[in-house]
């Protein structure tokens, strides 16, 4: 009875200190400590590695975008198994498709990664852990035949100019254009490849550099940066009224524009037009317009040379009269 009486108090002093806070961090401390020293351990378990295969410019077959889950078999330590085991995603291994043994299947528009090749490429790339086996039996996939298509670079680089500084011409991209290679169905959807998105801000003088491309998943490009170049210049501000012009007039007729004359607002580069921009602008209506007009007014149209930008137009219609012989 005595023991019993002891073995009774023993667990109310234990219990009685559990629920002591300095007792709670000393046991959550002994298990951190516990389980770190379990996680620097090694040991083999399966795990999910996503694989995404590239295509790459000089192979003849290609594959569509996919990410194919493969369960391999690994040694490592826990804490990086660990890894493996929550964020599979975080593991994903892109593998050029020239590095693999690919096999067509007979009577089957699928092919056959061979598992020794796929292996291979696996254990060049992940260093974290050793690579023992690859536990998924058949890795099948569609490939077409790699197609070259020509598509334009289109530029995402914008800019803010200084106050009395311009924009001369276009912004350059070279080269405005590329040859990318890939199956046919991605170059289908292709209609052009990006530049990053780059903004400069109070610019006052030519810029010149490199941009990176936006790559396409599964689309190769022969270059990974283009070059641009934007002339920037002080420009200064003309008002000046300019005849109106008429093209396309049937011979024949003695056309007569109201008004005769139209008002211009520009801004013009100080150093490509530095005394008198001369007959660089020219103002025109289309007699052709008048299959489309649903009145007499026909629209004004602008001509200029590059360094001159219209800022405002008036009057943007005219009337179109024809004289009498």
């Amino acid at each position: 009875m005595e023991t019993v009486k002891r073995i009774i108090k023993f667990f109310i002093r234990v219990l009685k200190r559990s629920l002591d806070p300095v007792f709670i961090v000393i046991v959550i401390l002994s298990f951190g400590l516990w389980y770190f020293n379990k996680l620097n351990n090694n040991y083999d378990t399966n795990v999910i590695i996503p694989v995404k295969i590239e295509n790459n410019i000089n192979s003849s077959i290609g594959i569509h975008a996919d990410t194919y889950e493969v369960e391999c078999r690994v040694n490592g330590q826990g804490y990086r198994l660990l890894r493996y085991k929550l964020r599979p995603e975080t593991n994903t291994e892109y593998i050029d498709i020239s590095r693999l043994e690919i096999t067509p299947i007979e009577n089957s528009v699928e092919s056959e990664i061979k598992a020794s090749s796929l292996f291979t490429a696996l254990s060049a790339q992940i260093t974290d852990v050793n690579l023992i086996s690859i536990l998924t039996p058949q890795l099948r996939i569609v490939t077409s035949e790699i197609k070259k298509k020509r598509v334009p670079v289109i530029s995402r680089i914008s800019v803010d100019y200084e106050r009395q500084y311009m924009q001369v011409g276009d912004i350059i991209i070279d080269p405005d254009s590329l040859d990318v290679r890939s199956v046919q169905p991605l170059l289908d959807t292709l209609s052009g490849i990006y530049t990053e998105g780059r903004h400069f801000q109070n610019v006052n003088k030519s810029l010149i550099g490199y941009i990176p491309l936006i790559p396409v998943e599964n689309v190769v490009f022969p270059i990974q940066n283009v070059s641009y170049s934007i002339m920037v210049d002080e420009y200064t501000e003309v008002d000046i009224s300019i005849s109106v012009e008429v093209r396309n007039m049937p011979s024949g007729l003695n056309p007569i524009v109201l008004p005769a004359d139209a008002d211009v607002k520009l801004n013009v580069s100080r150093s490509r037009f530095p005394d008198d921009i001369g007959d660089e602008v020219k103002l025109y209506i289309d007699f052709n317009d008048s299959h489309t007009n649903i009145d007499k007014y026909y629209r004004v149209y602008y001509e200029a040379g590059e360094g001159i930008y219209l800022r405002n137009l008036n009057p943007m219609y005219v009337e179109l009269l024809y004289e009498i012989r």
